[in-house]
């Protein structure tokens, strides 16, 4: 028999109290990352190391934000080349001969351009996201100067 929080005795006979498979694993490396974060950051306050945590998600979507555009770089360079084929194609004497490969690449070219504004798009989402965990690091430093 245990106690419950009103001093009224509780039967654990039918309680388990180890978390399913997945759950208890989760629980395990969820608690190996406080530690570590309170290893880090020398603190036992949650706001504190809370505060590393988001810190760290931040940084790691600026990284994911310069990695795209390095994607978009290399993609708009491949769309440069192809426009020089294509046009260099269709100025051709023989541009029935290529017409196939010409129509091939300006289809790589489309491609190419829809990465880029996809690109694009995950970009404006990553930095909206940025923009919450700054708001959110903004609300735990007024909660610490206010506490």
């Amino acid at each position: 028999m245990e106690t419950s929080i009103l001093s009224t005795p509780v039967s654990n006979k039918n309680v388990d109290h180890q978390p399913s498979g997945s759950k208890k694993n989760n629980d395990i490396i969820s608690l190996r990352v406080i530690d570590d974060l309170i290893d880090i950051s020398g603190e036992r306050s949650p706001q504190k190391y809370l505060k590393i945590f988001i810190e760290q998600q931040i940084t790691d979507h600026r990284r994911f934000i310069a990695r795209m555009r390095d994607e978009i770089r290399t993609s708009t360079n491949l769309i440069s080349q192809l426009n020089v084929l294509i046009a260099d194609l269709e100025a051709s004497s023989d541009y029935e001969e290529v017409f196939d490969l010409v129509m091939e690449l300006r289809d790589d070219r489309r491609d190419e351009q829809d990465k880029v504004a996809d690109f694009n798009r995950l970009i404006v989402v990553v930095e909206e996201k940025i923009h919450g965990k700054e708001i959110d690091l903004e609300m735990l430093e007024a909660e610490g100067n206010d506490g």
